[in-house]
């Protein structure tokens, strides 16, 4: 079993694991309209990988931390960063990191996929695929009231 975890803000906790966010924005390893749900190997990591994405203004957002038991077998790997594009890590996200996880979603292949993290190249990010038969498999914990430490906020 592997541990992983995701931080939403508070309003969205209902809807963290439906992938409904691809409506309005694609990322990393998504494109738009594409439902992907994304968390990471750690809360430490979820929590820089949100941190990244959000302003000064979020200082007054409440937000949640969900901890999830992920079965191994349901688990595709993006084996190591050698095996993607150089271009992987650059932000704005090109299209070949996009297509790498859409293509994944549209494939039905597992219900999540491993891949590094741009923030933290060590850390793994898991993509769950919220319409795989096998989503259900993935045991989400109840939610925590999760904030960031004010230090971060310089």
């Amino acid at each position: 079993m592997i541990k992983a975890w995701r931080i939403v803000k508070a309003r969205h906790k209902k809807t963290a694991f439906t992938g409904n966010g691809c409506q309005f924005a694609s990322g990393r390893w998504h494109d738009l309209m594409v439902p992907v749900v994304y968390c990471s190997d750690s809360q430490a990591l979820a929590a820089l990988e949100t941190f990244v994405h959000v302003m000064q203004t979020a200082k007054q957002i409440q937000y949640v931390s969900f901890e999830l038991v992920i079965p191994k077998k349901l688990i595709a790997e993006v084996e190591s960063v050698a095996s993607l594009p150089t271009t992987w890590w650059r932000n704005p996200p090109g299209i070949e990191t996009k297509a790498i996880g859409s293509s994944w979603v549209q494939s039905n292949a597992s219900a999540v996929l491993s891949v590094p993290s741009t923030v933290a190249p060590a850390g793994r990010n898991y993509l769950l695929n919220p319409a795989h038969v096998d989503f259900d498999q993935i045991q989400i914990k109840q939610h925590e009231p999760f904030s960031f430490d004010t230090r971060l906020w310089k």
